[in-house]
């Protein structure tokens, strides 16, 4: 059983035990023929809802936020003008799995300085923040480095930032890889390569990878590359048993010229998970909210691995 066949089974069961919710949602063939299946990973939503309806209170979406901040962090995606992506009602949405985890620490300025201190210790030098505690978080963040006509700019799962640094995030799930592009659009992408990319590129990326034919194969990680600077980091942050991101985020290193590789952070969801329960148990940052929150994080989405080990050993039930 491949890893996303297993997490999607185990999704399926986590919306009947966990979330109480039977009916199952619609993965749409056709919908110009009105053609789907239904999947019981997928929240059951109404169709064709308006951006005001999707982020009603009592819309089903909100059930993929955790229950320990489900109220509060609804409310703040709602504050925030956060674009739901369009499979956000998948139970392995990665824009939500990063708003579960992240959220509390986006919110909490007692705690970000323990988080950062989580990312400090998996990255090769020293990342120059005065004060983590101030750092800003912003989700679905919309680079202003490469607009090109009326198309999309890079988007970034998060970032957080403080005034002289920035820390950009690629958040990775069950995805089968990153993202490519469409071929029968070939000859766009070849001209923004030109007239952008290529320039943009020829800081970050060693000459032998910035070629135009490299660019489109890896495209969602070039475009992604090219955002490093003197300033600022790139995470990609994907699950350990997701094999294929794992080995296109490593490889990735190879086409970063040596004094930007440092920038570029390749992490598992596993360890950043761990390091920062460890921290905020070291210094005694864990409240009782947040010890709920990510130990329901973990039940949702990384059921495989254990309970750190410094865990204060407590009697708990299994959520199944």
């Amino acid at each position: 059983m491949s890893f996303k066949t297993e997490v999607l089974t185990h999704m399926g069961e986590y919306k009947r035990n966990v979330l109480r919710i039977e009916e199952n949602g619609k993965w749409w063939l056709n919908r110009k023929e009105n053609s789907y299946v239904t999947h019981d990973h997928i929240l059951p939503v109404i169709d064709n809802e308006n951006s005001y309806d999707k982020h009603c209170v009592d819309n089903i979406r909100k059930e993929n936020i955790l229950s320990t901040y489900r109220n509060a962090c609804w409310t703040y995606v709602k504050a925030q003008g956060i674009k739901l992506h369009q499979f956000y009602h998948h139970l392995n949405s990665s824009q939500a799995m990063c708003l579960n985890f992240f959220y509390p620490f986006a919110v909490n300025t007692l705690i970000k300085s323990s988080f950062f201190t989580a990312i400090q210790i998996q990255c090769l030098e020293k990342i120059p923040v005065k004060n983590p505690g101030l750092m800003n978080y912003e989700f679905e963040y919309e680079s202003s480095l490469d607009r090109y006509n009326s198309q999309n700019p890079t988007n970034f799962d998060l970032c957080i930032s403080s005034e002289s640094t920035k820390l950009l995030f690629e958040v990775k799930y069950t995805e089968e890889g990153f993202g490519g592009t469409d071929k029968k659009k070939r000859a766009n992408y070849l001209e923004k390569y030109k007239d952008l990319y290529h320039k943009l590129a020829s800081k970050v990326i060693s000459d032998e990878w910035n070629t135009c034919d490299n660019f489109i194969e890896n495209y969602q990680i070039m475009r992604n590359l090219v955002h490093i600077d003197d300033s600022s980091y790139l995470i990609f942050l994907y699950p350990e048993l997701n094999v294929k991101v794992k080995n296109q985020a490593i490889r990735a290193r190879d086409f970063v010229k040596p004094e930007f590789r440092t920038k570029l952070i390749c992490m598992t969801w596993e360890t950043l998970y761990q390091q920062t329960f460890n921290v905020l148990l070291e210094v005694d940052a864990m409240d009782s909210f947040l010890e709920q929150s990510l130990l329901e994080f973990r039940d949702k989405y990384l059921y495989w691995i254990d309970i750190p080990k410094c865990y204060r050993t407590k009697s708990r039930l299994s959520i199944y």
